[in-house]
């Protein structure tokens, strides 16, 4: 509410100091207008110099003089005027806003300042376009005028054509978008907010006109296509498309691994957990025994959910290396009050694959039960605020497990195996042209029944 309140504060001192500067030079525009004396004064200066004999031709002011050298000095205001007009136009505008963004916040104390700046002006974007096109265009229209006190008009309009289109158009937009544009961009901004200012009564209506008839101007580029976002990101792989992203550009498991967490959003746990049917689960009315200590040596998996008579009341899970180590004292005895289990984090099945990966980052936990919740729970302030609500107190259904690594799969566009035993399975039952990758890794290993695997 603060932050508001001070945004609104912010917005009306700007209007109120719009408001002033519009008031103030729309008196001293009437002023100036009201001064008959002033333009009578300009219009026999121009008068005395623009004398024309009876055969209809004009005398030109002759090179030395005060009105030849006025007029040269005129010429060159104006050009210089139009130049830096132009090029500002091309410079400024085509300046990335997500490269602004970047300075203010991995730049240097003066890059963040010049960067915070130049992002102020463009903020109102059809003021500063329109106040740079006026002035270019009044800079254009008048260099003839001056060029026609010295040559000939049929030579006045060439030449200034000419030089407008050479030093006023092209010279100054290849400076303006060179390597130097940023640098250039800031160290202009005072030029900027003065021609703002002087233009200010013509260019304000226009620019608030703009807004109304297309909108405020949206240089945000990638916040509502991901799919552009993605293909940038592959543009900078190395070696494409610019000699210099081979030496900074991202190599090509960066751009994967990158494109894939950008996909986890889209991803619910449900289409990559495993499913309830597959997985090799142990009963707490099992007898430990050594048939069952063979049994589980034969599954392979390091951590074996434990249910209660029923498949779907799952009560915990049981380190496999627990039980191998045990005695043989702890024989038949149920396994349920022999060894500790792991308490359960249950998730609600419409929890995505992004949010999945915060909260075993934040419970510190690789396993969890996707379940049809009945209550969430509301009060878990240790997670991320889009992340609370997908923890369940209470459930209805269990629909599967879910695996820390099943999300790095995801990530790394990579199958990880344990060890081979899954191997000859996987080439009956599994669908993936992913590649494989050994590892040993036996706290993340898939709790899933001899004979069947996840499947995309």
């Amino acid at each position: 509410m603060k932050q508001l309140l001070k945004a609104n504060l912010k917005n009306g001192r700007k209007s109120q100091r719009f408001l002033i500067y519009t008031i103030i030079l729309s008196y001293l525009f009437m002023v100036v207008l009201s001064q008959n004396s002033f333009l009578s004064k300009k219009r026999s200066l121009f008068s005395k110099q623009d004398t024309i004999n009876f055969s209809g031709s004009k005398k030109y002011h002759e090179p030395g003089s005060a009105e030849f050298n006025f007029a040269i000095a005129m010429v060159i205001f104006l050009v210089m005027m139009a130049g830096i007009c132009s090029g500002l136009n091309v410079g400024l505008l085509s300046i990335d806003v997500v490269a602004l963004n970047l300075k203010i916040k991995s730049g240097t104390e003066n890059e963040k300042k010049n960067a915070q700046q130049i992002l102020d002006v463009l903020s109102n974007h059809h003021l500063l376009l329109s106040t740079l096109l006026v002035a270019n265009a009044l800079a254009m229209e008048a260099l003839p005028i001056f060029f026609h006190e010295i040559i000939p008009a049929a030579f006045a309009v060439l030449f200034s054509t000419i030089i407008v289109v050479v030093f006023g158009e092209i010279i100054p937009q290849a400076y303006c978008t060179g390597p130097k544009q940023f640098e250039i961009a800031s160290k202009s901004l005072p030029i900027i907010k003065l021609l703002i200012l002087i233009f200010w009564i013509f260019c304000f209506p226009i620019a608030k006109f703009l807004d109304w008839l297309l909108g405020k101007h949206d240089s945000s580029k990638y916040r509502k296509n991901k799919k552009d976002l993605k293909a940038l990101i592959e543009l900078h792989e190395n070696g494409q498309h610019d000699t210099h992203l081979q030496q900074f550009g991202f190599n090509k498991q960066e751009v994967m691994m990158i494109s894939s967490t950008l996909d986890l959003r889209e991803q619910k746990v449900t289409e990559k957990m495993i499913k309830l049917d597959d997985c090799f689960m142990l009963n707490t009315e099992d007898i430990f025994s050594k048939e069952l200590i063979l049994k589980i040596k034969q599954s392979g998996f390091s951590t074996i959910p434990i249910y209660d008579k029923v498949r779907t009341n799952i009560i915990g899970c049981l380190r496999t290396k627990i039980i191998l180590g045990c005695e043989n004292k702890h024989l038949n005895k149920p396994i349920a009050t022999r060894f500790p289990l792991t308490q359960l984090l249950m998730i609600a099945k419409d929890t995505n694959m992004l949010q999945m990966i915060q909260i075993f980052q934040k419970k510190k936990c690789s396993l969890a039960i996707v379940t049809t919740e009945e209550k969430k729970k509301k009060n878990n302030e240790e997670l991320l605020m889009s992340c609370r609500d997908m923890i369940v107190e209470h459930y209805s259904q269990i629909e599967g497990i879910i695996f820390l690594k099943d999300v790095f799969e995801e990530i790394v566009d990579i199958d990880f195996q344990d060890d081979d035993l899954h191997i000859k399975h996987d080439e009956k039952t599994k669908k993936k042209t992913k590649s494989t990758m050994k590892i040993n890794n036996s706290l993340q290993e898939p709790l899933i029944s001899q004979g069947s695997n996840k499947k995309n």
